[in-house]
């Protein structure tokens, strides 16, 4: 997910490698997160990210584009071809860097099914009358806003949006009371 630059073209597929920072820095946030699944996951950035934390995790990935999943299998990641929003998800740690030009049905399915899901969303998802409703039902256990914004291009420039990991649980992974927790990470 990329908000480009003015005169940048927006990848067709909605697809932009997560940076393995923004990954690690979350899972060092919340040592009790243990992903298991990403279901959105490209060339498997995210899953080579996890491995760099936990090496031997037990984590796989469903990705759509053939070209992609071919990628991610050239890079050693266990992804498999498929559409992630028709597996289940049911008992499942999802991470995830979602597209965001349907972030919230992917939101949506991790709530429902999910034991807990972390997406990389742009802060901007979070200030939406559209989807008040959804945060009014489910608020997240914790929101965690990335203090540097990623580059999801090759050549390391950044985008205009700030981003932040947000997770919902139906453990306490992070959560405080029953306030959504807010913290910030820092590479």
């Amino acid at each position: 997910m990329s908000a480009t630059n003015r005169n940048s073209k927006r990848d067709p597929r909605d697809w932009y490698r997560t940076p393995a920072w923004a990954v690690q820095e979350l899972l060092k946030a919340l040592p009790a997160f243990y992903p298991t699944l990403d279901p959105c996951a490209g060339d498997g950035a995210i899953l080579e990210a996890i491995a760099g934390v936990y090496p031997g995790a037990s984590v796989r990935g469903v990705e759509k584009d053939e070209e992609l999943k071919l990628e991610s299998q050239k890079r050693g990641s266990p992804v498999v071809q498929g559409d992630g929003l028709s597996v289940s998800w049911v008992g499942e740690t999802v991470l995830m860097n979602p597209p965001y030009r349907d972030a919230e049905t992917w939101v949506r399915k991790g709530i429902e099914e999910a034991d807990s899901v972390a997406c990389l969303l742009r802060l901007g998802f979070l200030s939406s009358l559209k989807r008040h409703p959804l945060f009014s039902k489910h608020p997240p256990a914790v929101v965690l806003i990335l203090s540097r914004r990623p580059s999801f291009r090759d050549d390391g420039k950044t985008d205009a949006c700030d981003y932040a990991w947000i997770v919902w649980s139906k453990h306490q992974v992070g959560r405080l009371g029953e306030e959504t927790g807010v913290g910030w990470i820092k590479p």
